[in-house]
Order: C-alpha cells, then sequence, then structure tokens
C-alpha cells in the first residue's frame, strides 16, 4: 500500500486541495499533517510523532514542505474548564510587515525587540537536519523542501528579504544583513541540506481566489491557486498529466468563490487526509472525522 506523509503550514493544508492533495492522488492513502500558521518546529513535532507511531516502508513517501523562519511554535500553559493544560501557540512572528505583531499578553513589543534573528534561522537549520537523520533511518523516501524562496534574488518575499526588511517598524531591528554576515551563508546551508527542488513561490502568477463568507463579504485569499501547486507537483515529483482533469476541476470551483470548509465538496477530502499528531498521549487523531469528534486512528 502506497501512503503520502505531508507537513506544513496552511501552504499544504487549507480549506481547498493544496499541491498535498494533488501528489496524493498517486498514493493509496494521504496522511496530510499540515496546519495553517505553523512552522518549523511544529513540522518537527509531528513528524516525529508519525516515525514513532508508523512502520514506514519502501512503498511509502514523506513530504515536508517548510514554512517561514520567523514563525515560533511555543507549548505554554493555559487554562479551560477542566483547569490547567498546555496547549500549542503557533505561528507567532516577531516581525510583520506592519510592525509588531499582536499576540499572547506576554509577546510584547519589548520582548520582540530582544529576539535574534540568528535563533530563527539556526532552529530552521537543526530542523532540518534532525529530519533528515531520523527519514535516512526509515526505508521510506522522503523530500524537504520549502514554500518560499530561500534566496534574496527578486522582488517577491523570500525567507532572507522578510527577515530583513528594514522598512519594517519592530522585529529585528539592529539585524541588518551586513551585521549577521548571513546574506550568502544562510542560503546556501539551506540548499547544502535540502533536496533539488522549485519551491512553491516559484510558481505563482501573483493570483489568487476570493471566496464569499457566510455573511456575504468577499473575502481575498492570500495563498496560491491549486492550478499553481499542480505545477509545482509536476516539476518536483514524477507525476504526470493522469489526474489533470481532477485538479482543474477543483480549480474551477474554488474559482466560484463559494470553495468553504464547510462546502460539500472539500469536507469529503478533508475527513480521508487530515491528520495531527496529539504530543499529549502519543496519539494519531483525524482533523476531520466522519462524527464530528476526534478519531483516535492509532
Amino acid at each position: 500500500m502506497k501512503r503520502l506523509f505531508t507537513f506544513g503550514c496552511s501552504h499544504t493544508s487549507h480549506q481547498y486541495p493544496t499541491w498535498a492533495d494533488i501528489l496524493g492522488l498517486s498514493y493509496n492513502q494521504l496522511y496530510n499533517f499540515g496546519e495553517s500558521g505553523t512552522g518549523h518546529f511544529h513540522h518537527m513535532v509531528q513528524l516525529n510523532g508519525v516515525l514513532d507511531n508508523f512502520d514506514l516502508t519502501e512503498d511509502d513517501m514523506v513530504v515536508v514542505l517548510l514554512s517561514e523562519e520567523q514563525r515560533m511554535d511555543l507549548v505554554i500553559n493555559a487554562t479551560n474548564n477542566s483547569g490547567m493544560i498546555e496547549e500549542w501557540v503557533r505561528g507567532i512572528k516577531p516581525i510583520e510587515e506592519k510592525g509588531f505583531q499582536k499576540g499572547p499578553d506576554w509577546f510584547t513589543k519589548e520582548f520582540q525587540k530582544t529576539l535574534s534573528v540568528n535563533h530563527q534561522l539556526l532552529s530552521t537549520l537543526v530542523t532540518i537536519d534532525n529530519m533528515k537523520e531520523r527519514l535516512s533511518n526509515r526505508k521510506c523516501k522522503f523530500k524537504i523542501m520549502t514554500a518560499l524562496r530561500p534566496t534574496l534574488d527578486g522582488d517577491e518575499p523570500s525567507f532572507v528579504n522578510r527577515l530583513f526588511n528594514t522598512t519594517l517598524d519592530g522585529g529585528y531591528p539592529n539585524n541588518t544583513l551586513d551585521h549577521i554576515g548571513i546574506k550568502n551563508w544562510y542560503p546556501n546551508e539551506i540548499h547544502k541540506r535540502l533536496h533539488p527542488y522549485k519551491p512553491l513561490q516559484w510558481f505563482s502568477s501573483g493570483a489568487h481566489y476570493k471566496f464569499k463568507t457566510n455573511t456575504g463579504k468577499t473575502v481575498w485569499d492570500g495563498h496560491w491557486l491549486i492550478t499553481e501547486h499542480l505545477e509545482f507537483v509536476k516539476d518536483n515529483f514524477d507525476f504526470g498529466d493522469k489526474y489533470d482533469s481532477i485538479v482543474l476541476d477543483w480549480h474551477n470551483r474554488a474559482s466560484t468563490g463559494k470553495c468553504v470548509p464547510k462546502d460539500e465538496f472539500i469536507i469529503p477530502l478533508l475527513q480521508h487526509s487530515r491528520y495531527t499528531y496529539n504530543w499529549t498521549n502519543n496519539k494519531i487523531e483525524s482533523e476531520w472525522p466522519l462524527d464530528g469528534g476526534r478519531e483516535k486512528l492509532i
């Protein structure tokens, strides 16, 4: 049985099909562990959970599409009706295009100013090394890639461009490229560690879908088109044209502006492919179980 395991952020798991769903068409089962807003630490925890719970074979494929370095995933203490709990704070970012990011009360401007860009960059490299080492000891095939371009070329935001945008009112105010000295070092280290590939961003035309909410408001979606995800898959995997009609149908439905999470089109797809690793009990759970509750898979 051929199984595909995918990891990443909303570019991997979104309210409409992504590259993971497209590539999954050529497998018997897709286990998509992507989650919106998450960073590399969350990807690594999810991957480690899969490696601890699944016996991967030579028929299995693991693909990680890394998010953005500035996203910080933390486990914090919180409370609910049952008392004290631990929960994820996913993808908080010490920089935003419009200045400081709003977040938990403790995520103040003063705290954000103390953060060093080196922590996030080095954390990314350590994450990649951990993933590669663990996957190399398994029988499965695997690829680790990036959603954004890890370069400083062009006008489009890339990993490093986002970290060193000097127009930002906040974030890493003292970490200029010259000061850190990573202008070439970091992208080179990324390329050395990853498989040859073209990032998903490479295929972006700049077009996006628009959706209507339940209140009738039109919302612009900042993610890339399903057809661009198809180009990414064809360029990076042995995929072919067999499923083009299915993917084009997905694209046409999303283009109508009616493709929302509760739509009859997307729910069946999500119910059979979206999973999460619950680290508190070391269980793999379905994110969209058929009965409306969380299904314990393993």
